[in-house]
């Protein structure tokens, strides 16, 4: 088990004085084919040094992290263990911001192989935002892979592969990354302007700009990814290549055409409209690599070709937003 605890502070202020001088005006005369200064003429001011210090601009920042995580690593026999589970959380306090930023977060991976030839890795992570509404703001990602290394098949023992791992990955990843500001899910009600009603003296009147929505939840990116990675010739050659697509769901937008026109009203300005999770992205790709490292004498020479490629759509979108 490993902890560790950080306390991080800055703060800064500027320090000025308002002294005084006096300013002088020349006064200028031909001298001789010169100009030449002939007189001064002082201004309304003296020299005056107050001795008095001016604070301002001060500023107090705070960063509070804490980390805990505990390890298992056990082998019986050909079965091989390998555990960690994590919890971390930090408060980010900035000067003039009434709201800190704080994040909490929970974390296990289990990896199991057997006899280094079959391997099956899990992982989840919960999240907790305080950016969604407090019934909604504990999110759980998870992860699962299964990977098989042939080459410690018998069919291809003694062959040029000294590793052909094959795997395949499916996960599904929560983030509040593209939740901006506080309280997207809350209604806000602003002040409008002075209306009269029923022909009484006018007042001053409240609209609505957000409704609600306590049901608003994170983006979500669900992937499948296969990979392989292959050495070979005495592991002088490797390569590492995955191909990957994944989705991007839960855009949060305020599609006013998926709701009642009536919910909005041009005047007075008055919004029932809320955010929603609507926007979808998909990006396909793959990552490739080849390496070839060998020794010429005492030198060791590497050689390597990396390249990726992907493209992105957006399969989903509110075209009035």
């Amino acid at each position: 088990m490993t902890a560790v605890y950080g306390l991080d502070y800055s703060t800064s202020y500027s320090v000025s004085m308002s002294d005084e001088y006096a300013t002088f005006e020349p006064s200028w005369s031909k001298y001789n084919g010169k100009m030449l200064i002939t007189g001064l003429t002082k201004g309304t001011k003296n020299d005056k040094h107050s001795g008095a210090k001016n604070i301002g601009g001060s500023t107090s920042n705070m960063i509070m992290s804490a980390n805990v995580h505990f390890d298992y690593n056990r082998s019986f026999d050909d079965h091989n263990v390998n555990a960690i589970v994590l919890v971390n959380g930090d408060q980010r306090t900035v000067s003039g911001e009434y709201h800190s930023e704080s994040e909490a977060n929970f974390g296990a991976q289990v990896n199991y192989n057997f006899a280094h030839k079959y391997y099956a890795n899990v992982g989840i992570s919960m999240i907790h935002t305080a950016r969604l509404a407090e019934e909604n703001r504990n999110h759980l990602s998870k992860s699962i892979e299964l990977g098989w290394d042939a080459a410690k098949e018998s069919f291809l023992d003694g062959g040029i592969f000294n590793k052909l791992l094959i795997s395949a990955a499916l996960s599904q990843i929560k983030t509040d990354l593209n939740v901006e500001g506080f309280y997207p899910y809350a209604s806000i009600i602003q002040k409008e302007g002075w209306w009269g009603y029923g022909d009484e003296a006018g007042g001053e009147s409240n609209s609505v700009k957000q409704g609600e929505n306590p049901d608003l939840d994170p983006q979500s990116r669900d992937e499948i990814s296969v990979n392989l990675k292959a050495e070979l010739l005495d592991r002088a050659l490797k390569i590492d290549a995955s191909f990957y697509t994944n989705k991007y769901k839960g855009g949060i937008i305020r599609a006013t055409s998926k709701l009642p026109s009536y919910m909005s009203l041009g005047y007075p300005n008055t919004s029932f409209v809320y955010n929603m999770n609507y926007d979808e992205d998909k990006r396909t790709g793959f990552d490739a690599s080849v390496r070839y490292n060998t020794k010429i004498g005492s030198v060791d020479l590497g050689v390597g070709v990396f390249g990726s490629y992907y493209t992105t759509e957006a399969t989903k979108r509110d075209e009035t937003t």
